[in-house]
């Protein structure tokens, strides 16, 4: 179809432009535009080839949902009059990427900033959950006027398919990928993901740098290409330059070529080479999806930083590295930082207890960034050394050490934004250690530095909003908390590349605190968002992914679905205990996680066992006195109160509200939900006037904080039981109405509300209320058989006050 009389409806066809495995591409003319411009169009060649049609309107689906200045946009789509379909999408008159950059005598700096487009261009399609799978130098085109436009979504799939979705492999048992850019699981047949893409822009990058391919086949028989791909690792790109070797299009290109096209000499190149971009191209190119870059966005945080001369993540955990560097970039602050380095190397030779302690909140800060940002890099070297002879004799503490740190940070008021990446990342530990009071202000200082310096939707900006949330959650502050979180994941999903991460952590964190004031939806739907996200980013057995698994545990569970939430936690500790090992706090949370659901079940013996096991390793690595050791042996004492050994609840509920009360002060939410459970236990023990006054207490404090919170209710219907038992029915019911009618507006089927409908059924059995009474307590046997089976010992206990009522009503002889 090369006629220029031939036409496509609007369009007119000029020339064949290109052709591939399924069709071919045409100039043409948009004739109806105003004013008239060129167009591609890409017309698949067989219109009877069932495959290639349904990756035809793949393809098609695929451009229609991107939107970005740096991929060929999607304009129209229609069918030839031979029923031949076609799309048409913007035309890029421009040659590819490698051609380009050659032509034009490109420096190594100069193709390291085009190739920072390519990669804001894939980590959009990634947002968008498309993976490219072919990313090559002929499918980036570079315009006359520098224009970078990603092409060719052919083989291009979908992270989340839906029913039209194709597979991965063809009817012939080919899979589809260009063989010299192809990644080992396109080869082997293995899970693609976003690293595949991540892997072929670490070919694009060799090739642009040292001028060869990294993938060099002699054939393209499947053992050879096995071998390659699969088995071998390349050269370094600065090794590669020295080799006697071909280029892309196969013909011999000496190393003074290559070096001449980038406007230096073979020495000279090699040397830029070697190092940090040897470095940050093996990372992508590591045979394991899993140990590759992360994300695009990270490769690019990467490529930011070499051009700044900032350390790089791709290379080695070396302290002199990082601290050469450091100081290269901040010579004004170099002194006040390395006397602050000083201090904190010569802390870990004195204090085990306290290093524990230390290693463990910094391997939780790590785990929280989605980069390794350059003073938090420097202070983690620096606390993880281990180098006695620097102590000099001197005992310090942990919290000792946090507090000259603080110090330090203060003096550097002439780098604003230096001085708040300190606070916040000290503060940041003073959380994950339990100390909240004092990681606030920090934490809120660093804030205001970054808004003082900063543009509005800068990604340190995000970060620190982010980090607040999390804060003012672990403070109690829910709607403080869903503020930040919600600013954190406006910014960052306003920023073209932002890391993948960073929205599935807003998005994790954000549907904690929801589901934490009752929007147990809501919290849901976030946290399911953040599971697929962390998936496709960091596949299946990453410990973000086990993260938010527990997460959805979590909703489901506040929900009343524990059997939901059983094979979630599970997973969850799997992960975690194969990442990160047995003897850490993530694993004691898990285990922590699943005893409770566990409880919920009835499953008693083995709750109690993985109960004890989060104590132990919490202990083991806090100390005695934590906010989740507090959270933990109210949970067993919950487990201990449904076996009903009440004098070992009652013990243990008032060392968790001792601790949590010391801790975080007498308002503070789990203060008070661990003062709800020791009033309940003192009920159930005879206690009442004691329960009571805690009831009365607790219900004050919430009204007069947050009426609408879902602990309002609870509190309300366990004083009625209180009152019941007590002979107090007029109180009693009014408070149990008040809460039945709260939990139905806002929680539907719950357990909660079956409880408050128990609460009402027993008060109108006592005033002889049969019929109303009835009704209640059958509603409440329903939701607890439909939640938790038919021989939990909840549904056991519903059965109970039925035939309690039963006897009650039957005609006295």
């Amino acid at each position: 179809m090369n006629d220029e009389r031939e036409r496509l409806g609007r369009y007119r066809l000029v020339r064949e432009i290109g052709r591939g495995g399924m069709g071919t591409v045409h100039l043409a003319i948009d004739e109806a535009a105003e004013p008239k411009h060129q167009v591609a169009i890409k017309m698949l060649r067989d219109a009877l080839h069932a495959e290639h049609a349904v990756r035809f309107l793949s393809e098609q689906r695929v451009l229609a949902s991107l939107d970005h200045p740096a991929i060929a946009r999607f304009l129209d789509a229609g069918t030839a009059p031979d029923g031949r379909p076609y799309l048409v999408m913007e035309y890029v008159p421009g040659e590819p990427v490698d051609a380009y950059c050659d032509r034009r005598t490109l420096t190594v700096v100069e193709r390291l900033r085009l190739f920072r487009t390519v990669l804001e261009a894939v980590a959009y399609a990634h947002r968008q959950l498309i993976v490219h799978r072919d990313i090559k130098p002929r499918n980036i085109l570079v315009t006359e006027h520098g224009d970078v436009k990603l092409v060719d979504f052919g083989i291009a799939k979908p992270l989340v398919v839906d029913q039209h979705a194709d597979t991965d492999i063809t009817r012939t048992g080919l899979r589809l990928m260009t063989p010299e850019y192809a990644s080992p699981e396109q080869v082997t047949g293995g899970r693609i993901t976003t690293a595949t893409d991540v892997y072929a822009l670490g070919l694009l990058l060799y090739e642009l740098l040292c001028g060869r391919r990294a993938q060099r086949l002699g054939t393209e028989a499947p053992g050879e290409i096995e071998r390659v791909v699969v088995r071998e690792d390349p050269p370094r790109p600065s090794e590669a330059l020295t080799l006697a070797t071909t280029a892309g299009g196969g013909t011999e290109v000496s190393a003074d070529a290559v070096a001449l096209a980038r406007r230096t000499t073979p020495p000279r190149l090699a040397r830029r080479l070697r190092g940090d971009l040897d470095r940050i191209v093996a990372m992508a190119l590591r045979k394991e999806p899993e140990r590759r870059y992360p994300s695009v966005a990270l490769l690019a945080e990467d490529i930011d930083h070499y051009l700044a001369g900032r350390p790089v993540s791709a290379r080695g955990d070396s302290t002199l590295y990082r601290l050469r560097k450091f100081v290269g970039r901040h010579r004004v602050a170099a002194t006040a930082a390395v006397s602050l380095g000083v201090m904190l190397v010569g802390y870990l030779g004195v204090s085990l207890r306290h290093a524990a302690e230390l290693r463990v909140a910094l391997d939780q800060a790590r785990t929280e960034a989605a980069k390794a940002e350059q003073v938090s890099s420097f202070l983690v070297d620096l606390f993880d050394s281990n180098d006695p002879d620097l102590a000099q004799g001197e005992e310090i503490t942990g919290r000792e050490l946090l507090e000259r740190g603080v110090a330090r940070a203060a003096q550097l008021s002439d780098e604003p934004l230096l001085q708040a990446q300190l606070l916040d990342t000290i503060g940041r530990v003073y959380r994950s250690l339990g100390e909240y009071a004092k990681a606030r202000p920090l934490v809120e200082r660093a804030l205001a530095l970054r808004q003082e310096n900063l543009d509005e939707g800068h990604a340190d900006l995000a970060r620190s909003h982010h980090h607040l949330g999390v804060l003012l959650r672990f403070l109690g502050d829910l709607p403080g908390s869903e503020r930040e979180l919600r600013r954190a994941l406006d910014i960052d999903r306003a920023r073209p590349a932002v890391p993948g991460q960073w929205i599935a952590a807003d998005l994790h964190d954000l549907g904690h605190t929801l589901t934490e004031q009752g929007q147990y939806s809501e919290g849901e739907r976030l946290f399911r968002e953040s599971l697929v996200l962390r998936r496709a980013l960091l596949g299946e057995r990453h410990q973000d992914v086990a993260e938010s698994l527990s997460g959805v545990a979590y909703a489901r569970s506040r929900q009343g679905h524990p059997r939901d939430a059983v094979p979630l936690y599970t997973e969850a500790l799997a992960i975690h205990a194969e990442r990160l090992g047995a003897r850490h706090p993530q694993v004691a949370r898990s285990h922590q996680n699943l005893a409770t659901v566990l409880s919920d079940l009835g499953e008693y013996d083995d709750a109690d066992r993985h109960y004890r096991v989060a104590i132990d390793t919490y202990r083991e690595v806090y100390g005695e006195r934590h906010p989740s050791i507090a959270v933990t042996i109210n949970n067993l004492a919950n487990l201990k109160a449904r076996q009903g050994d009440l004098e070992s609840a009652e013990r243990l509920f008032r060392e968790s509200a001792d601790m949590r009360r010391e801790l975080f002060g007498d308002d503070h939410p789990a203060t008070t939900r661990a003062m709800n459970n020791l009033a309940v236990t003192l009920q159930r023990r005879g206690k009442l006037a004691e329960s009571e006054a805690l009831f009365r207490g607790l219900l004050a404090r919430r009204l007069a904080t947050d009426p609408n919170n879902p602990e309002a209710a609870a509190y309300k219907t366990n004083l009625s039981e209180v009152l019941r038992l007590m002979g107090r029915l007029d109180e009693a019911e009014h408070l149990a109405r008040e809460a039945l009618e709260a939990r139905a507006a806002t929680h539907g089927r719950t357990l909660e509300i079956a409880a408050s409908h128990i609460a009402l059924g027993r008060i109108l059995m006592d005033r002889g209320e049969y019929h109303d009474a009835d009704a209640h307590l059958r509603e409440a046997l329903e939701i607890r058989r439909e939640r938790l089976g038919e021989d939990h010992p909840e549904v056991t206990r519903t059965r109970a006050s039925l035939d309690e009522l039963a006897a009650k009503r039957a005609p006295r002889r």
